[in-house]
């Protein structure tokens, strides 16, 4: 029972990081607001892309993933099914919380794979160059390669011609607030542990609302994007 505990907190540890690495990868997305028709986009994504660690990074988000979903599964199967008996006995608002999480969940895994294809290894663009915000490989430096940028992947066009469909928008929107409850309701079944008594209160009330701010901003860029405002 302690290996379990001890397993089953590392994978939850890891998978809290491996959240907070994604969040800080997708950070950039942002940067589609410059107001330059993407350039500050495209150099963004030639910063990850032509990066020798986001391989690494890669790798680490999805071992974590895959233990965080298996976790997950063999819980929710050792905890048994969502029946009336055990509803009872658990209360309806946990069995709720479970279900929320294992429904989120699934819908995430499905948003990944459609944003990889999408994205990741979607459609290959060439950029316009030179780019203004960034003409010279940042990672020459250390890494050797190109010094002076030669190709960008035209991220910005690719961004454009996805969210042009409404089906897109709709269902970018609709993960983000996948993405907001999943995050809410987990960190609100560890807030007891991970939060110091004194504390549990106010977090209770300011990280979700922080989770909503985030992926509300997120919300925005499909939006914005297919009425060409950016």
């Amino acid at each position: 029972m302690f290996r379990f505990f001890l397993v089953y907190s590392l994978i939850r540890d890891s998978s809290n990081f491996s959240a907070y690495c994604t969040r800080f990868l997708r950070g950039g997305n942002i940067s589609i607001f410059a107001g330059d028709r993407g350039g500050k986009f495209n150099a963004y994504g030639y910063f990850l892309r032509e990066s020798p660690i986001i391989v690494g990074i890669e790798l680490y988000l999805l071992f974590a993933l895959l233990c965080h979903v298996l976790v997950a599964i063999w819980i929710t199967l050792r905890e048994g099914k969502c029946t009336l008996a055990s509803t009872l006995k658990s209360g309806y608002k946990n069995t709720w919380a479970k279900t929320r999480l294992a429904i989120t969940g699934t819908c995430i895994l499905v948003f990944l794979v459609v944003h990889l294809f999408d994205f990741r290894f979607g459609k290959e663009y060439d950029a316009a160059l030179p780019l203004i915000s960034m003409k010279k490989n940042p990672w020459h430096r250390y890494f050797g390669g190109e010094e002076y940028i030669s190709r960008v992947r035209d991220l910005y066009r690719i961004q454009k011609e996805t969210m042009s469909d409404p089906k897109h928008v709709v269902f970018y929107i609709f993960s983000c607030y996948a993405i907001a409850s999943h995050l809410k309701s987990g960190f609100l079944r560890t807030n007891v542990k991970v939060v110091p008594k004194e504390h549990r209160k106010l977090a209770a009330w300011i990280i979700p609302l922080c989770f909503d701010i985030m992926m509300g901003t997120f919300a925005l860029i499909p939006i914005a994007t297919f009425f060409d405002y950016v």
